[in-house]
């Protein structure tokens, strides 16, 4: 049931480029902001690898895409966009999952925060020590039932708002469509899984 979902002891945030700017962040920020699917860094201020999107599914507000960098790497996203903001769920076929909630007013340092999120009416989930970094917040889900748990609970929401951990909204997104696009995400990361070599 709906409670806290411990992050993992190592937390990936996928550090890159000069400035250590995170590029889950950064990429999420030029997804924002322009919308494109070919995506370069707006003003050249960061020397980061370009990425190419490409929508593979759409259905209510939500869509998913194929990301891939210029220099291998590869995700799979379902996303919603709304008011300047967006709410994100990466995964990269190796069964990493990751919340990603962006927003163009935020202006993070780089630092850690316990955040909630409430679908609907339910109980909140706990995000603890979600990782901050200039306009977007990171959490990766744990690979468990409670991981699993929330992700069914997206996918049978009708709304879902981000709060600080005194329970203060920051943003909220329409779930409308989330069931379908979820399924097609779930769809994308398997052929990822395929296409990758096994970790030894």
């Amino acid at each position: 049931m709906p409670g806290r979902v411990h992050p993992p002891v190592a937390m990936e945030i996928l550090i890159v480029g000069m400035r250590g700017v995170s590029r889950l962040c950064w990429l999420c920020l030029c997804l924002l902001v322009s919308g494109a699917v070919l995506i370069g860094l707006p003003n050249a201020a960061v020397a980061e690898p370009k990425a190419l999107g490409r929508v593979i599914f759409k259905s209510g507000d939500w869509r998913v895409q194929v990301i891939s960098f210029a220099d291998g790497g590869t995700f799979c996203l379902a996303d919603v966009r709304q008011k300047k903001s967006a709410f994100s769920i990466w995964t990269n076929g190796r069964g990493t999952v990751r919340l990603v909630f962006s927003a163009q007013d935020w202006k993070f340092g780089r630092a850690a925060a316990d955040l909630r999120v409430r679908i609907d009416k339910r109980p909140q989930w706990k995000l603890d020590n979600a990782q901050l970094a200039g306009q977007t917040a990171v959490f990766e889900l744990p690979r468990d039932k409670n991981g699993s748990g929330f992700l069914r609970q997206v996918m049978a929401g009708n709304r879902l708002v981000l709060l600080n951990r005194k329970g203060a909204a920051l943003k909220e997104w329409s779930l409308r469509g989330s069931k379908s696009a979820l399924t097609e995400l779930i769809g994308c990361d398997a052929a990822l899984a395929g296409a990758k070599p096994a970790s030894k």
